[in-house]
């Protein structure tokens, strides 16, 4: 992500907001040539109240209505924070990997989130769980003998990092509840 202060930012729909989002775009400012480091998103922070933002495509946004609303209090968050950080009239510009993976994570989360809420309301809740998850490492790579781990223990260790109900807080940071999944697994 990056941040650029401006003094006086125009609305983005206008024709100074045009000339801002085409200057951003270009190969001499962004000053690589790389897909996955090109901004996707150009959010104009105006100030806490007032932000509008502006996609380069329209592939890749969320669409089912927890993600959208998780999405949207992502960028409520970060435009505060964007201002608390540079300043009222900035621009706050997001590069096409750093966009898809918090949408890959908020997919995950909302997929994780639904199947724990589903054994919730059945109570479908295994009442012996003794031996389950003992003495289970999560670590995909034994760093004493390393061997390229078998699919089975890769599907492991991705269940059970994300078997829980999780909130993403920031672009960096969640919050997760990991009490049913003994019950789950």
């Amino acid at each position: 992500m990056d941040i650029l202060s401006i003094g006086k930012l125009p609305l983005l729909n206008s024709k100074e907001g045009r000339v801002i989002i085409d200057t951003l775009n270009s190969e001499e400012y962004q000053n690589s040539d790389k897909l996955l480091n090109k901004y996707h998103v150009h959010i104009f922070c105006h100030d806490v109240n007032h932000y509008s933002w502006h996609y380069n495509e329209d592939v890749n946004l969320p669409k089912d209505i927890n993600q959208l609303g998780t999405y949207h209090f992502l960028t409520e968050n970060i435009v505060r924070k964007t201002i608390n950080y540079a300043g009222k009239n900035s621009i706050l510009s997001i590069t096409i990997k750093q966009h898809n993976k918090l949408l890959d994570i908020l997919r995950t989360e909302n997929y994780f989130n639904k199947l724990c809420s589903s054994y919730k309301m059945k109570n479908m809740f295994v009442h012996d769980t003794t031996g389950l998850i003992n003495g289970f490492n999560c670590n995909l790579y034994d760093p004493n003998n390393f061997q390229i781990p078998s699919l089975q223990r890769i599907a492991l260790i991705y269940l059970h990092k994300h078997t829980c109900f999780s909130r993403q807080q920031t672009y960096f940071h969640a919050i997760a509840d990991y009490s049913l999944q003994t019950y789950i697994f």
